[in-house]
């Protein structure tokens, strides 16, 4: 069934039915998201120094930056979308890959809302801010698309996932515009799964955690040592766990014995 974006207008005169204008523009910004992605996902370093707006962290020690350590003419080419349940992946293994949290339907694509929280503690705080991030949990990168709402106008902030020894691997940076709307879009290589040590083939269990997600002030963290000092103000925690399988990285199990 085709959606027709609704314009401000039609919305207005529909104050019959507000829930669809509203369902409508959430539609609306996830194909956009997954557009994105897509443009992430297939070809790699296009329209980057283009986005004014957001940059992706271009890291020396973590997470690896394979690319940066190609020569140009050992420079990987596009990237491949990975469907989670081909039998290409592991051919001589029937071992099922286990998503994350958030994973839409068995696709590669995966959603994680964020609300805010106290940073030094990670207890939830009031406030209005909020956002959503889609990420592709499957592949040789993480691709991330991430917008957030109601934010001071002008704050920097980046994304990070926390390790489990409290440091940071950041995934991408942005200014807050004039109303408070955050876009941010990166393509990063963690050279591991996450969270670190992850078996990407292990059923989920009640003491299953995912990587910590969360989007912090900028002045709060250092890309270079992964170091975060918390500061007094409120950060947009992860209402859920973040999970990566890196398909560079990724061990298939042993076939059974006949």
């Amino acid at each position: 069934m085709k959606t027709t974006r609704k314009t401000p207008l039609a919305c207005a005169l529909a104050l019959a039915l507000p829930f669809a204008c509203i369902a409508t523009a959430q539609a609306s910004l996830s194909d956009r998201a997954l557009s994105q992605l897509e443009r992430l996902s297939v070809t790699p370093g296009q329209g980057r120094a283009d986005r004014a707006s957001s940059r992706a962290i271009d890291h020396s020690a973590r997470p690896v930056n394979r690319a940066a350590e190609d020569t140009p003419s050992e420079a990987p080419g596009p990237r491949t979308r990975f469907n989670p349940v081909s039998s290409n992946l592991c051919p001589d293994s029937d071992a099922a890959l286990v998503g994350p949290v958030g994973q839409e339907g068995a696709s590669q694509v995966a959603h994680l809302d964020f609300l805010p929280a106290v940073q030094a503690t990670g207890e939830p705080a009031e406030g209005a801010s909020w956002a959503r991030l889609m990420y592709f949990w499957l592949g040789t990168t993480l691709d991330v698309v991430a917008n957030a709402h109601k934010l001071e106008p002008n704050s920097e902030w980046t994304l990070i996932v926390v390790a489990a020894d409290a440091s940071a691997i950041c995934l991408g940076q942005g200014t807050a515009n004039r109303g408070g709307q955050l876009h941010l879009s990166a393509s990063v290589d963690p050279a591991s799964h996450l969270p670190i040590g992850l078996d990407p083939f292990a059923e989920r269990t009640d003491e299953t955690v995912d990587a910590t997600v969360q989007l912090v002030d900028s002045a709060t963290v250092d890309c270079e040592t992964g170091v975060v000092t918390a500061g007094e103000g409120n950060m947009l925690l992860g209402t859920e766990g973040l999970r990566f399988v890196d398909v560079d990285e990724l061990v298939c199990p042993a076939p059974e014995a006949p």
